[in-house]
């Protein structure tokens, strides 16, 4: 039983790939070039060989499968479209050796033909499964979904301070008990509120064993920590997800995919319906898969299982969406420079940056009594941004609407921080709830970002920069070491 939920994602990932490599002569490559008549054809081959493929997969018939593997990996490289089939073919080795069957013994000489007539739009295979590494988001027309990293812990609590408060979510540390913990984040990208209370339905396989995710394991987190059951437009949240494995597991992981399945709009109504049923990812209209561990142990070079999303030797980043284009996010190194003293302009606002610096405690203008400080956790140190927000609409501009900062450390370490604002009628406190008014039409307010990083981050010489995403969404980029 372990395998069978491993065998139905071999299976619809095999026959969503048929679809990326057959579309007759407008079949493109992986660099955007219409494919020549020669390659029309290898692409038509490749599509008749996953059909068979993944026929093969659901009878069980692994050695059928693997006779056809070194065919699949040779068109698929010749097509521009190795990582995916290379995963697929670890997959299928994995699967098949689990059953006895190695791909030295299966006479890889003789490739299947076709199976005609096979049916490959049964209610519980979903083509729009897509499967993504660490770093690619999912896209689509409401949302966007990125997993940026993955972790084996013993403690997924998170707790986030802003001013005298603490905001605490996940569940205490219990001794002797461990979690595989995805971290990402999640954006309402529709013109209305989403509902993510129990928006999706997830598979954690770890080497063959599954273990499904709902709502109460899952953290959608506003800057200031804390839980949300509804998320605004165009604002990024923090995405945190993590269920309960054996201590075994972690010490012998070898594979990893996270399978995520929701509805149009996050309906949890339409979900509820199906979630009991043995293949309710399938069934979802949104499915898609992440290999949560090949990167970081190509990129690492051990059997280690932390993660990040970047590394110089396999940077794999994209954007999947399940309308069936893809594009690549704009690099970093691609955005504009914002740099002290500058001033950008949008319609709706004027943005001036003061500095940029490391603080242990960020302080009111007005310390003669009481006032409200902020003073990041042990040993971290905050990276703050400082600036001027001028709003030229004709509304009032909240905390929620203030630009957002992030900090990249060493290229690829990723922070993300909160904002708030200089109080103007109480100068020993600041403007830190969503919702309080940070200046009215024509009015200025004293803007501040707040990063939380590892106190390395201040003393190392390793590249650190600044992105600082205005309300508008257009995002600049101000260096601090290079």
């Amino acid at each position: 039983m372990k395998m069978k939920k491993t065998v139905a994602w071999l299976t619809v990932i095999m026959l969503s790939l048929s679809n990326v490599a057959c579309g007759g002569a407008n079949t493109k490559s992986e660099t955007g070039e219409t494919l020549n008549s020669a390659d029309q054809e290898k692409a038509k081959r490749l599509a008749e060989i996953d059909h068979s493929m993944a026929e093969a997969i659901k009878k069980e018939d692994y050695a059928s499968a693997l006779s056809m593997k070194d065919e699949m990996l040779k068109l698929s490289a010749d097509l521009g479209l190795s990582g995916e089939y290379d995963l697929i073919a670890r997959k299928l080795e994995d699967v098949a050796s689990k059953n006895g069957i190695s791909a030295q013994n299966t006479g890889t000489n003789g490739v299947t033909e076709t199976i005609s007539g096979a049916d490959t739009t049964t209610d519980s295979i979903t083509t729009n499964s897509t499967i993504l590494l660490l770093g690619d988001t999912i896209k689509t027309d409401f949302a966007e979904i990125s997993l940026n990293s993955f972790d084996f812990t013993d403690n997924v609590q998170k707790s986030v301070k802003v001013g005298s408060f603490t905001h605490t979510t996940g569940p205490a540390p219990v001794n002797g008990k461990y979690y595989a913990l995805a971290e990402g984040t999640i954006k309402n990208i529709s013109k209305s509120q989403l509902p993510v209370y129990d928006f999706f339905i997830g598979v954690l396989d770890v080497d063959g064993y599954t273990y499904k995710l709902g709502a109460s394991d899952c953290d959608i987190l506003d800057e200031s920590g804390q839980t949300m059951s509804n998320i605004d437009p165009l604002i990024n949240y923090e995405l945190r997800l993590y269920v309960s494995v054996p201590e075994e597991l972690i010490n012998t992981a070898e594979n990893a995919t996270l399978s995520m399945g929701f509805f149009d709009k996050f309906d949890n109504q339409e979900l509820s319906r199906i979630r009991n049923d043995e293949d309710v990812i399938e069934k979802c209209p949104y499915a898609n898969t992440y290999d949560l561990l090949s990167v970081s142990r190509k990129a690492s070079g051990t059997d280690g299982t932390k993660t990040k999303a970047s590394d110089e030797s396999e940077t794999h980043s994209a954007t999947t969406e399940n309308v069936g284009v893809s594009s690549v996010k704009k690099a970093s190194t691609e955005l504009p420079i914002l740099a002290i003293g500058d001033t950008v302009t949008g319609d709706d606002y004027e943005f001036t940056l003061n500095k940029i610096e490391f603080t242990y405690e960020l302080l009111p203008e007005d310390t003669s009594s009481l006032y409200r400080s902020y003073t990041p956790a042990n040993d971290k140190v905050y990276v703050h941004i400082d600036g001027m927000f001028y709003n030229k609409s004709k509304r009032d501009y909240c905390v929620r609407d203030l630009p957002k900062s992030e900090v990249d450390y060493d290229n690829g370490y990723s922070y993300s921080g909160f904002s708030i604002a200089n109080d103007p009628n109480r100068k020993s406190d600041f403007l830190w709830v969503s919702s309080y008014v940070v200046c009215t039409p024509l009015e200025t307010g004293h803007y501040h970002g707040l990063v939380e990083c590892p106190k390395v981050v201040e003393g190392s010489d390793a590249p650190l920069f600044v992105t600082i995403t205005m309300p508008d969404g257009k995002t600049y980029r101000s260096n601090v070491r290079e």
